[in-house]
């Protein structure tokens, strides 16, 4: 069996290039639906940080608009693995953005732990809400973290690495095929 995995536009998905330094405050871009955190409120816990929502039953952007919003980002959070959560994930990483998965529900196999993003149990809010804190006011492994998952997005996942892979799957089925059939 092969898996071909979804790809991103990593010619419109890519880090702001404008040279612009990270001020105040912070910008966090939840992937799909807003968590729930038991009434508390993340921006006591997260000071300085604006947050905002992309795909679920937030307003629909244009892909230009959702590209500028999550290079404006500085993490991105991400609890689920619907295909939309999963397309956002990769967008995210392809503009540099070090995405925090939630785990096992979130997208475990695109974003790798300590390399492009963090890992978090499921239903932890407060080991949630400690990594989110800490990498918020950590650039320098914001950068770190950005700068693998966007090189891990243009690799693995960009349209022309997907396309090579679906080729290289039919390629092999059919291989099979011819083999099976010369066997018969």
């Amino acid at each position: 069996m092969y898996v071909v995995p979804p790809g991103v536009d990593t010619e419109l998905f890519q880090p702001d290039s404008s040279g612009r330094s990270r001020s105040l405050p912070h910008r966090v871009v939840w992937l799909g639906e807003p968590l729930s955190f038991n009434n508390i409120d993340v921006s006591s816990v997260v000071p300085n940080t604006k947050f905002a929502t992309i795909g679920g039953t937030a307003q629909l952007l244009s892909d230009q608009d959702r590209a500028a919003l999550l290079r404006s980002a500085d993490v991105a959070v991400c609890a689920g693995s619907s295909a939309e959560q999963e397309a956002l994930t990769l967008q995210a990483m392809s503009c540099g953005v070090p995405v925090i998965a939630l785990i096992p529900d979130g997208p475990s196999d695109m974003v790798v732990h300590g390399i492009t993003g963090l890992h978090v149990p499921q239903g932890s809010v407060a080991e949630l809400l400690r990594t989110l804190r800490a990498l918020v006011a950590d650039s320098t492994k914001q950068d770190l973290l950005g700068t693998t998952a966007r090189d891990r997005a243009c690799v693995r996942y960009s349209w022309g690495r997907v396309a090579s892979d679906l080729v290289q799957a039919y390629d092999q089925a059919i291989g099979s095929r011819r083999n099976d059939a010369a066997l018969h």
